[in-house]
């Protein structure tokens, strides 16, 4: 979440759903683009769809959106999973490996993994917020 639009649509969330965030959202690489507020005209309801990376997600409610950007972080660790896993095979096949090379995806692969489960921690919260007394 780095341009203007994204901030707009977090601020948007944060103000509507009194969902906060943002500091861990900071430098995950989910690319926020677009939100879209829909009304059914019969019945009124209401919901909204969220565009990130390529994808659109819907949701209408704080629940709803918490549950939805977690499912998006657990598809993210998945795909940081996957990312890992063919490094490891690219190093076990390679003759000549770049150690410097393989630092730096274990550095980027480590501080995504830990971005996107303090995503997912902090929006627990507000799923299952702890009662006080």
């Amino acid at each position: 979440m780095e341009d203007d639009e994204a901030n707009d649509v977090y601020e948007f969330i944060s103000q509507k759903f009194k969902v906060s965030f943002k500091s861990q959202l900071k430098g995950s690489k989910l690319k926020i683009s677009k939100i879209v507020h829909q009304k059914d005209l019969i019945t009124g309801e209401e919901s909204y769809q969220m565009k990130i990376d390529k994808s659109a997600y819907n949701f209408d409610n704080r629940e709803s959106f918490c549950k939805m950007m977690i499912y998006v972080c657990q598809l993210k660790i998945k795909e940081l999973e996957k990312e890992e896993y063919e490094l490891n095979e690219e190093i076990q096949n390679s003759r000549f490996w770049d150690e410097n090379y393989e630092f730096t995806q274990r550095e980027r692969i480590g501080f995504l993994f830990g971005k996107y489960q303090s995503i997912i921690k902090r929006l627990e919260t507000y799923i299952n917020p702890i009662k006080k007394g």
